[in-house]
């Protein structure tokens, strides 16, 4: 990440921070966490929360940053969004895993089945990151 462009971020990119649009231009609110980062970051970490594939959210990214080399937003969002996704359900796990009982009901449990969905859907980002 820190070989790619830095530019400014939102830093916490959701559907709730992000509620609605005013001609062609996103309302973004709760700025507490604006600053810079690497192109693609706030791409992967919405990618992580959106209803939206990861492509039509690229292609979005892309009409705000017109210059930007399309390779390293990809490669940005991917980083962030399976960094992000394996550190939750690993916070996820290990706070469930502190009790009795076999692990794999622990995959299960209601505060970690999420995070593992949202890893679930990083594979295809993995895949291409363990590949390079």
């Amino acid at each position: 990440l820190d070989s790619l462009p830095q530019v400014p971020q939102h830093g916490d990119p959701t559907g709730a921070n992000i509620p609605g649009r005013a001609g062609d231009d996103a309302i973004a609110i709760d700025w507490g966490t604006v600053g810079t980062g690497p192109v693609g970051g706030d791409l992967g970490y919405l990618s992580l929360s959106a209803r939206e594939g990861f492509e039509p959210l690229l292609d979005a990214y892309l009409l705000g940053i017109p210059d930007a080399d399309r390779d390293q937003v990809v490669l940005g969002g991917q980083i962030v969004a399976v960094y992000t996704a394996l550190s939750r359900a690993e916070w996820a796990l290990a706070r469930a895993a502190t009790g009795e009982g076999a692990l794999a009901s622990k995959y299960r449990h209601p505060a970690v089945a999420p995070h593992l969905r949202t890893l679930q859907r990083q594979f295809p980002h993995i895949e291409v990151l363990l590949q390079l």
